[in-house]
């Protein structure tokens, strides 16, 4: 049985963000399935005709109820996008009995380690959420972010991650937009009560695990024999939060966010060389 399940959901415009994410999975990690549901059909094509040994597509409209296909129609790309977080998760553990678990990514994460790690530190919970870590003076982000970032989820099929799992579900098929109004925003601020919902929860605290612009500023970034370090400990995954790639293959940090200068030589650096690369070969 394969010990790591992985999903992603992503539309083609993220696509070569989506592939970086495959390939730093299959550099650094062996054992996984990535599950990706193609939010388009053109994502669907390319990815199918790259023959991806490790990745299962799953079309859009597989996943798509009647009571989705509804809300569709009043909710840009971004979204959907997140109201279907939940919703596809839900449909992997209904449709196929043997994952025990699922480790949910945004398509613009890119592993340094092995996912194993990752795995180390959750341990036998439940669920596993990630805190943002804002720096001083970004604290009140978290009243218009959230405690918490979406884009990082493990849940474990049990009675604790399968009740989560549901009431999340329907919270974000009730209301998922792109703005913060009355404690929500998108499909993250739900996430700010789950630590006192739900025992057996694992809140991230490995400098390393969803690394981000956000958060890159407060660790001190290092590297050493080929490995990049945060705070002395390995980096397994960043998080390229809204990197902007331009037509002239120059490349933005994400906006709002100070990202420091041997962060950004160390870190995006390989990230860079990647999407370079597919942008070519593609």
């Amino acid at each position: 049985m394969v010990k790591h399940n992985i999903c992603t959901n992503f539309y083609s415009n993220y696509l070569y963000k989506g592939l970086a994410l495959y390939y730093s999975l299959e550099k650094t990690s062996k054992d996984f399935n990535l599950w990706i549901l193609c939010m388009d059909e053109e994502s669907y094509e390319v990815l199918s005709r790259l023959k991806l040994e490790n990745a299962r597509l799953v079309k859009l409209e597989t996943v798509e109820t009647q009571e989705l296909l509804k809300i569709k129609k009043s909710r840009n790309k971004a979204e959907y996008s997140w109201t279907l977080k939940s919703s596809f998760i839900s449909y992997l553990f209904g449709k196929y009995q043997n994952i025990p678990s699922l480790f949910y990514l945004d398509a613009d994460v890119f592993f340094f380690k092995d996912i194993k790690l990752v795995y180390d530190d959750i341990r036998n919970k439940s669920i596993a959420i990630a805190p943002h870590r804002f720096p001083k003076g970004f604290e009140a982000r978290t009243k218009t972010s959230g405690i918490f970032n979406a884009g990082v989820m493990f849940i474990k099929r049990d009675r604790v991650g399968l009740k989560a799992l549901e009431r999340w579900k329907r919270q974000c098929l009730d209301w998922c937009y792109q703005k913060p109004e009355g404690g929500k925003f998108g499909d993250q601020m739900y996430l700010d009560e789950w630590p006192k919902l739900y025992n057996n929860l694992h809140q991230f605290q490995h400098p390393g695990i969803n690394l981000a612009p956000w958060n890159v500023s407060l660790h001190k970034i290092s590297k050493k024999n080929e490995q990049i370090y945060v705070d002395n400990r390995p980096l397994v995954f960043y998080h390229f939060h809204e990197l902007k790639i331009y037509s002239d293959l120059t490349f933005e940090p994400s906006y709002g966010y100070r990202v420091p200068e041997i962060a950004f030589n160390l870190i995006y650096k390989d990230y860079k060389s990647m999407i370079l690369l597919l942008i070519k070969s593609l």
